[in-house]
Formats: C-alpha cells, structure tokens, sequence
C-alpha cells in the first residue's frame, strides 16, 4: 500500500477513482476491527434519521446491501471525517467553503427531493467573465419549500459547516436575494431570475453564526442585486473583494478604496493565478475552448499588457509580492493569500462551465505545505503582507 500511494502522489493530477480505492481497503480494514466507543455512538445518535438516509443511499450507490452493518460503516466514514476536522480546527483556525449545491444524483436529491425545484440548474447570466453564460448543473432549492420547511434546510446545512470553522465563505451568496436558473439542457443565456427570500436566508445565517461562532464571508461577485451589499453588511456579513474585479474604468481601485467589513484577496479557485493571469493564460484557454476567436484573444492580449502596467504603477512594481503588498495595504479586515500563488502555479485549479473539457481540481500544487513556505517566492509575498499588516 505505501508504494501504491507513493506512485499516487507522484502523479501530476489527482486520479480520484485510485485515491478512494486504496483508501477504502484501509477504511473497511479498520471498520472490520473497530470497537464501538461512545463518542462514535455519540455521533451516530446526533446524525439520527438523516445520516441512516445518508447511509442507504451510498451503499445502493455502491451496489451493496442495505444490511444494518453496511449502513453503519457509511456513519462510521462521516464519523472519522468529523473527527478529524474537529481535530484540525483544535490546531489551525479553518476557514471552510460552502458550495453552491449538490450533484443531481446526489443523496439530497434522492433523500428530500421535494426540497428542490425539478427541470432546472443554477447559473450565470453572460456578463464580461462569461460571455456565453454559464450553467452549473446544480439543482436549486425551492424557495417555497424552505419557507414551508421553517428554512430548515438550510439551517441544518450552515449548523454542519460551521461547526469546525472559524470563519466560512458562502459559495455564490448572491443567491440570497435571486438565482438564474437556467433550463435542463440549455445554455446559460436562455435562463431567468428567480427571486429567493433574502430577509430570511440572512436570519437564517446570523442565527447559526451566532451559534457556532463563526465569522461568514459571502461571495458577492457578477452581476449584484441593488442592495444586497447593504443588507448583508448590516448583519455584519463581510464582503468578497477580488482584485480582477476591484475596477477603476480600465485600471484597478486603489487600496483605499476597498472597503473595511471585507475579505481582500488577488484570486479565487475560480479565476486565474497571479501567474496565469499575467501570462494570458486564462485567454488562451478561452481561445481552446472555442469561447473566443483569434482576433477577440489577441484583442484581450493587449489589453491585459496595459492592465499589468497599471496595476504595477498602483502597486509600486509588478511582482507577485508588489501585488500581494498592495492588497495587505487595503483596510479591508482580513487578506488571504491563495497557496496556488504562493507556489507560482500558471495552470488554474477550476475553470468554471467546464467538465470533461478540463481536469478541474485535479491539478496539484507544485510543493508540499512544508517546501512550499521555505521558497524564496512565498517568503517574500509573506514578507510584503507582514511588512503591511504586522499584526
């Protein structure tokens, strides 16, 4: 097993199917021996009816039997999972990411599948970042539904996610006030808003934070419903400030202008590393893809020489940590800093409205976490950010 894992690691991408098959010899190997604690017994009583449905639907998924044993080893994965999350956190303040949704043929669909709308995936209007629009085969939620269920859903998804968490980001929160929906098999341009009940969705999210002590950032990125910004600040919900997206015209806001209640950053797994971004090389994949034509990519090629020049005039350079300096300058009150910069990766981890067409979230960071912060590059952005913000 360890030259087996050994050859895994070494792979330039992530073989997922190969990772869970030799993790799952493991895990049945240590649920064959496992002794039943109270902690376990703890977590499985706590889980009650939803993780026993959780359980029925991986092991029909799997194609095994729906025997009591082989639900149980489906309660005792969560458990380990839990478990060493809670541990994580006991070290590390963990900041957790809430997707958007779920798979159409994921558990919660089979298990409450009243709870969504049918005939539908959540999208994107065209607007400058995707032209065509984009399609995310999500199913969304029903917002009668969760009126009719007290928001319960949604209550007991926050509750789960922020239990080991110091501060979350909610994937795409615009959705609070309206969702695109985009018909089964469509393109994103052919979609519609959706209004969702946004005084209820934030309540909802105030109360759990206050419960778990957990500060939320919301992704309020694309095209902003009037308001919202404002209805999300007055909860104290922070803001989303991507440097791409922090415009002037054609240049870039100074850091001042970025706002205080804030989480300040370069990119997001969903946009180009600092790198790529300099190298074009977010248009060159849209000229792969066929998004764009020649012409339209040599266009946008100048342009983005025009846009590193700024952007180093406003930063004082146009190095990597010049740029990370510039965002550690803004009052905004927490910065983070992306690995994938650290380690000067060109290739992004995700490009959105892609499958098969990409290998999203399969790339792997150039370094491990302990090489990577002994780099010359990752010293001196972590420098330039400390020389900004020595607290």
């Amino acid at each position: 097993n360890r030259a087996g894992f050994a050859r895994l690691d070494d792979l330039p991408l992530v073989d997922y199917g190969a990772v869970w098959a030799a993790k799952s010899l493991i895990l049945e190997s240590a649920f064959a021996e496992f002794k039943r604690i109270s902690s376990f017994d703890d977590f499985i009583t706590a889980g009650g009816d939803d993780l026993i449905r959780h359980g029925r639907f991986e092991a029909t998924a799997m194609g095994e039997s729906l025997s009591p044993a082989r639900i149980t080893y489906r309660g005792f994965l969560q458990w380990i999972a839990d478990s060493q999350l809670e541990r994580a956190a006991g070290q590390r303040n963990l900041y957790r990411d809430l997707a958007l949704g779920c798979a159409f043929d994921g558990g919660e669909i089979a298990q409450s599948p009243g709870e969504f709308a049918s005939g539908v995936s959540i999208g994107a209007p065209p607007d400058p970042f995707s032209r065509d629009g984009q399609v995310w085969n999500l199913p969304p939620f029903s917002p009668l539904a969760l009126a009719e269920r007290g928001y319960m859903p949604m209550r007991k998804i926050l509750s789960a996610n922020m239990r080991h968490a110091a501060a979350i980001r909610i994937d795409h929160i615009l959705g609070f006030a309206r969702q695109f929906w985009v018909p089964r098999g469509a393109e994103g341009r052919a979609g519609a808003y959706v209004r969702f009940p946004l005084d209820a969705l934030i309540a909802v999210t105030a109360i759990e934070s206050q419960r778990q002590r957990c500060l939320v950032v919301g992704e309020d990125l694309g095209t902003i419903p009037d308001g919202l910004r404002n209805a999300l600040g007055e909860v104290n919900i922070f803001s989303y400030r991507v440097l791409w997206f922090e415009r002037e015209g054609r240049g870039f806001k100074p850091p001042e202008a970025y706002p205080a209640h804030a989480l300040a950053c370069l990119a997001s797994h969903d946009l180009p590393t600092f790198n790529g971004w300099r190298a074009g090389r977010d248009i060159t994949i849209d000229l792969e893809l066929g998004r764009t034509t020649p012409e339209e990519a040599a266009r946008r090629g100048h342009e983005r020489q025009d846009e590193m020049k700024l952007l180093a005039t406003i930063a004082g350079g146009g190095s990597a940590a010049d740029i990370h300096g510039m965002v550690a300058r803004t009052p905004s009150q927490v910065m983070l800093v992306q690995a994938d910069d650290l380690t000067a990766e060109t290739e992004p981890l995700n490009v959105p409205g892609t499958d098969t067409e990409r290998p999203n979230w399969r790339r792997r960071l150039s370094a491990n976490t302990e090489g990577m912060m002994s780099a010359p590059l990752a010293a001196s952005i972590i420098a330039a950010v400390k020389t900004e913000r020595p607290a």
